[in-house]
């Protein structure tokens, strides 16, 4: 999840920080290996938890997951992306559904805020009002004490009301915001006429705009081949819904991992 070491524009890996191991639950992280033919280096996703030397130093069990290339990867969620900005229709649906989602949370999240405006309002009332008093009680004595735990006890509820109305100040991550569906629409428009043109700033650009994430297990009976050896279920999720998505890639995507492109 650490973040990359370069521009965000320069990144190799297009879905840093939005993939799970399905084995242990553990974010995946990335590494690189020589390629012996003397090209680029070959770049992974790969869980932590399964290389042995990490499990030993943090007393955790080793994971069974195997480091995932992450060309192929990509691919079969860019497939998964345009196949779904492609049928007009099911992303009319979804982008619709999402905002309507993002709006409601986002009106529970200014009834919130004006909640607890009003609760802080009232505690410093209250704080007011105990200074008063205790301008008009004995110094160190009794009803003086009690005040000043009062004042304390308010003033504790001021910072635990303002840590939390701090936190609702973020952006609702629930849904789309109607700027990002409106920006999602206009890439769909454009991408009918030229999505091979996509860039790899745009699809990770548009990975985080659906919010697009994965988690990934090693499964013999798996769907999906990466490499030469294993094969792996793959669980898609996004904020909108992806075309053809039950769990598993279909036969379009893992044709993707077999040319390296959308047919």
């Amino acid at each position: 999840m650490r973040p990359a070491r370069r521009p965000i524009e320069d990144d190799a890996w297009l879905m840093r920080g939005l993939l799970t191991c399905g084995h242990c639950g553990g974010a995946l992280s990335t590494r690189t290996n020589q390629n012996n033919m003397g090209g680029e280096p070959y770049r992974y996703y790969a869980c932590l938890r399964s290389q042995p030397h990490r499990v030993r130093t943090r007393e955790e069990k080793l994971c069974t997951a195997r480091d995932i290339l992450s060309v192929p990867l990509e691919a079969a969620a860019w497939c998964l992306i345009v196949n779904t900005l492609l049928d007009v229709e099911n992303l009319r649906k979804g982008l619709s559904a999402a905002r309507g989602e993002h709006d409601s949370a986002n009106a529970r999240r200014r009834e919130r805020v004006q909640t607890l405006d009003a609760e802080i309002a009232r505690l410093r009332t209250r704080v007011s009002r105990i200074v008063a008093q205790r301008l008009e009680a004995d110094p160190g004595g009794e009803i003086d004490r009690a005040l000043l735990d009062a004042g304390k006890e308010a003033e504790t509820q001021i910072s635990r009301i303002e840590s939390e109305r701090q936190r609702l100040a973020e952006p609702v991550g629930v849904g789309l915001s109607q700027e990002a569906a409106i920006g999602i629409e206009q890439f769909a428009a454009e991408a009918a006429a030229g999505i091979e043109l996509a860039t790899p700033a745009h699809r990770r650009r548009l990975f985080h705009m659906v919010d697009l994430r994965a988690t990934i297990r090693v499964d013999p009976s798996g769907s999906v081949k990466i490499g030469r050896k294993h094969r792996y279920s793959i669980d898609w999720s996004a904020r909108i819904p992806l075309v053809n998505h039950d769990g598993r890639l279909n036969d379009h995507v893992v044709d993707c991992f077999r040319y390296g492109q959308c047919n």
